[in-house]
């Protein structure tokens, strides 16, 4: 007598059962471990606490690092109930990472919110690695009544053909109740309707999807939009910076380039400043730090992003770092000793900086008790006198303390100042490697900190010596041999490329 046929319920819970949920990776095949198959809470799921607890600290911390970018706790939704975030493109490679043990980490981070209500938003575009059915099927399975009961809404934002048909076949078959409580979600405006949308962190992959649905992402109009770009620098830092430090972007800028990449440190990355990121990218960045949205560079792996915002923000500003009123100062500047042949392969910045432009009056790119507009100078005498036998003895760096800064009337522009050259420093130093000396550096920041009603003034005031123009110009080679040394100036025709070049 033949076998009575199985329903598509009874199917899908055999696969629970016989097939395993995920490739196993090396760290469960290790024999510490029990095995993948044996059966637990009757679905079929390892015994996966123990092992969790039974890796090496390393291992833990690559599950771990895992599971904070895979799901995230973004605060409360316009009901104030607990907001959690999965998103798809942060599936590792289940090689290199066990789901099963990922899985009970994702349930105990949920234990944290189950209790009350909560909403889920999916993310579900941009996956290089898609759970198997049975994987998901045996998360579902494995989530007791209270998960299900209290989940008041499952957003699944750019839904894909996989994750409709899941939820199509799971409201289907198990619960029709909980399949009310779906709603698909086709952009990132849409999203922030249904959900504040600046409180969730997004991952470069789910920007590129949303650019083939969507070129601007736009708030609800009850929302106010929390500008970076194009604010009053007085605004973001008051003006004397006593409000902050430094806006928020140029902070996460300067960190990220500080620190390590895939590739080796960020700042010996060739062409800093100089090259062009992925523009798709770029703008969904900055239209995220105009938004609010919480941002972590190092999820773009791309320096180069976090050079040209730099440079953006400078470019945006209301008020140019050096406005046109201080042009006939900057001309009045006398030449350097250290112009010349040195000065095009990057000395004087080595020579004038020491933990930031020390010589200038700023330590550590931030003013040391620049608080009021009535401080003239900043510094001691004894911090000026060390850096390389240059300040006191030199005509520019005295005329630049004395009579540039004052000019500028100190405040935000000379702290926002002296934090962004602190870094140029550090990148001028590893020339050797990113190809950016004080020279190229120069030609490349200058036009971002410069504006008048001549455009044509700008970028004279913006050439360096020994470029032949701001686009074409001649770029220095570090190791290939010195400069040719610069014709000679006239009085009066020193520029701000010399100046941000010393």
């Amino acid at each position: 007598m033949a076998p009575p046929a199985l329903s598509l319920k009874q199917r899908l819970a055999a696969l629970t059962v016989n097939t395993p949920a995920s490739p196993i990776s090396p760290i469960s095949r290790s024999p510490a471990f029990p095995s993948p198959r044996t059966p637990n809470n009757g679905f079929g799921l390892v015994d996966v606490e123990e092992q969790y607890e039974g890796m090496r600290p390393k291992e833990r911390e690559q599950i771990d690092k895992a599971l904070n970018a895979v799901i995230t706790q973004a605060g409360v939704d316009y009901e104030t109930r607990p907001m959690v975030v999965v998103t798809a493109a942060s599936f590792p490679d289940p090689r290199l990472i066990s789901y099963d043990i990922l899985l009970s980490r994702i349930i105990a981070y949920l234990d944290l919110y189950v209790e009350n209500d909560y909403v889920v938003v999916f993310l579900a575009a941009g996956g290089r690695h898609t759970p198997s059915w049975n994987w998901i099927w045996k998360a579902y399975r494995s989530m007791s009544r209270k998960y299900r009961k209290n989940l008041k809404r499952l957003l699944i934002v750019h839904p894909t053909w996989f994750s409709k048909m899941f939820v199509s076949l799971a409201g289907a078959v198990l619960s029709p109740k909980f399949f009310r409580k779906i709603t698909y979600v086709s952009t990132l405006s849409e999203l922030a309707r249904h959900v504040p949308l600046t409180q969730i962190e997004i991952a470069p992959a789910v920007y590129n999807e949303n650019l083939k649905h969507e070129h601007n992402i736009s708030l609800p109009s009850s929302i106010p939009p929390s500008l970076t770009f194009g604010v009053p620098l007085e605004r973001l830092m008051g003006p004397d910076g006593e409000s902050s430090p430094v806006p928020r972007v140029i902070r996460d800028c300067v960190e990220y380039l500080r620190s390590e990449g895939p590739l080796g440190l960020n700042l010996e990355v060739e062409g800093l400043f100089r090259r062009s990121p992925n523009v798709g990218l770029l703008r969904s960045v900055r239209e995220a730090y105009d938004r609010g949205n919480q941002v972590t560079l190092a999820q773009y792996h791309d320096p180069h992003i976090a050079a040209v915002l730099i440079k953006k923000f400078l470019r945006d500003l209301p008020e140019p770092i050096f406005s046109g009123s201080l042009y006939p100062i900057i001309a009045k500047c006398p030449p350097s000793t250290g112009w010349g042949v040195d000065g095009l392969s990057g000395p004087p910045s080595s020579k004038l900086v020491a933990n930031g432009t020390v010589s200038l009056g700023l330590s550590n790119g931030t003013a040391n008790g620049i608080n009021g507009r009535g401080h003239k100078r900043v510094g001691s005498e004894a911090e000026m006198a060390t850096v390389g036998g240059w300040g006191e003895g030199d005509a520019c760096v005295e005329y630049i303390r004395e009579v540039l800064l004052p000019a500028m009337g100190w405040g935000c522009r000379v702290v926002l100042l002296g934090y962004i050259f602190h870094l140029l420093h550090d990148v001028s130093l590893r020339s050797s490697v990113n190809r950016m000396d004080a020279h190229n550096l120069a030609l490349c920041i200058s036009p971002n900190l410069v504006r008048s009603n001549d455009p044509i003034r700008d970028v004279k005031m913006c050439a360096v010596p020994g470029a032949a123009s701001m686009t074409g110009g001649t770029w220095n080679t570090p190791g290939a041999g010195p400069a040719p040394p610069a014709p000679p100036r006239k009085a009066g025709s020193t520029t701000l490329g010399d100046i941000v070049r010393v």
